[in-house]
């Protein structure tokens, strides 16, 4: 993604700024932005740490969703936690939905709680039961 899309989406007048009435110019968005759409044209792994308003759910959805649309490829967002796994799916990406000009799909899995992995069958095995797994 070049730093042009990002500008169009991020930038003053860009499409967040037309269709979000709470809009802020964030510099440090646009920076997170830029590194992870790098990340992702370089395939390599990205650590980002920014700190509370810098909009980081958008700094990675933008990126993430350009590559899965270039590439024709799906991208797994992990989250830490169901609340945020929620602000994905219920606000971030249905407004994302409605103001990029290609359309996306998206579908989500609750967290680890939700589903068995040999760890937790593991975890859960009684000494009554001796071979299970």
């Amino acid at each position: 993604m070049q730093q042009n899309l990002i500008e169009k989406v991020f930038g003053p007048g860009g499409l967040i700024s037309q269709h979000h009435e709470n809009y802020e110019h964030r510099p440090g968005q646009i920076k997170m932005a830029e590194a992870i759409a790098g990340a992702f044209e370089a395939k390599r792994h990205l650590i980002v740490e920014a700190g509370t308003g810098t909009g980081k759910t958008l700094a990675y959805l933008i990126p993430a969703i350009a590559a899965s649309l270039g590439r024709k490829k799906r991208i797994v967002i992990s989250t830490g936690t169901k609340n945020l796994q929620e602000q994905l799916m219920e606000k971030d990406i249905p407004f994302l939905q409605k103001i990029l000009p290609k359309k996306f799909s998206a579908a989500y899995m609750k967290g680890r709680s939700n589903y068995a992995c040999f760890y937790r069958v593991k975890k859960s095995r009684t000494p009554a039961d001796p071979g299970w797994p």
